[in-house]
C-alpha cells in the first residue's frame, strides 16, 4: 500500500513537505487532488489536527485515525463525551506514537476495525453532533431562504 501525504496549504515557511519526504522515502505528496477524491482512494486516513479535515474524513466514512495534543486542541465541556467516545473507539489519540501503534495494528484490514460496533457508534454520534451532512442541503437552504424572504417582505 502506498502512502500519500497532504501538506498544509500554508506551510508557514517550515518546509513540511521537505521534512515529510526526508523522513519517509518514497512518500507521495499531493496538494492538488481534492480531499474528497483522496478520501475515496484511501484505505485509511490519519489526521493530526482538529479542524475541517477531521469532519470531512468522518463524513466520508473512511477509516480514520486522529491524534492531537488535548492541551493545544481543547474542546468545549459539552463536547467531551463525544471526544471520549472517539478515544474509547481508538479513533482519537493524544500522541502520534499511540496513533501510529494503532495504525500498525489495523494496517492490514482497517475496514474491519472501522466497521466494529463501538467505532461505528462513536463515529456516528460525533458526525451527527458536529458534522451534520445532508445530500439535500441545497433544497433545504432554498426552502428556508424562501421562507425567510416571504416573512420579511
Amino acid at each position: 500500500r502506498r502512502s500519500t501525504f497532504r501538506p498544509p496549504r500554508d506551510e508557514y515557511r517550515v518546509g513540511v513537505r521537505d521534512v515529510a519526504e526526508a523522513v519517509v522515502p518514497g512518500l507521495k505528496c499531493d496538494d492538488r487532488t481534492s480531499m474528497t477524491t483522496l478520501f475515496n482512494r484511501s484505505a485509511l486516513v490519519v489526521v493530526d489536527h482538529c479542524m475541517t479535515t477531521t469532519l470531512e474524513a468522518l463524513v466520508a466514512d473512511v477509516p480514520t485515525v486522529m491524534y492531537w495534543d488535548p492541551i493545544r486542541w481543547q474542546q468545549r465541556p459539552e463536547a467531551e463525551p463525544f471526544f471520549s467516545k472517539l478515544r474509547e473507539a481508538k479513533i482519537l489519540w493524544d500522541t502520534p506514537e499511540d496513533a501510529a501503534r494503532h495504525v500498525a495494528s489495523v494496517w492490514e484490514a482497517p475496514g474491519d476495525w472501522w466497521r466494529g460496533g463501538p467505532v461505528r457508534a462513536a463515529r456516528d454520534a460525533f458526525v451527527e453532533a458536529y458534522a451534520a451532512h445532508d445530500r439535500q442541503w441545497l433544497t433545504r437552504w432554498r426552502t428556508e431562504l424562501g421562507t425567510l424572504r416571504n416573512a420579511l417582505c
